[in-house]
């Protein structure tokens, strides 16, 4: 279990980044449906399929607390790749408009 723990860790820095960087330019409705849709749905819901074995599927090792934490874990990463994804966008986006000449880092993304 320490292994989801540590694996959780790493990518919670890199989410919590993102989405701070992401704050600073004023956005904030993306990296929310982001989470809501990533840490709800897969961390919340697959936590629950994997640690109650509701299939009868999961292996012994994902049943409980195990299982919780990896569908957790499973969520962390989609929201890291998402964020860094979006950040990535904007901030090309952003790079482009001061290219052309038109600064703008709060506009409609």
């Amino acid at each position: 279990m320490f292994a989801f723990i540590a694996f959780y860790q790493v990518f919670d820095a890199v989410q919590v980044s993102a989405a701070f960087i992401l704050r600073a330019y004023r956005i904030a409705l993306v990296p929310t449906i982001i989470y809501a849709l990533a840490l709800w749905g897969v961390g919340l819901g697959g936590g629950y399929l994997l640690g109650f074995d509701i299939t009868g599927a999961v292996p012994r090792a994902l049943q409980g607390a195990p299982g919780f934490w990896f569908g957790n874990s499973a969520s962390i990463v989609i929201v890291a790749i998402g964020l860094m994804w979006y950040l990535g966008r904007v901030q090309r986006r952003l790079a482009y408009s001061t290219a052309s000449g038109t600064v703008s880092a709060c506009s409609s993304t």
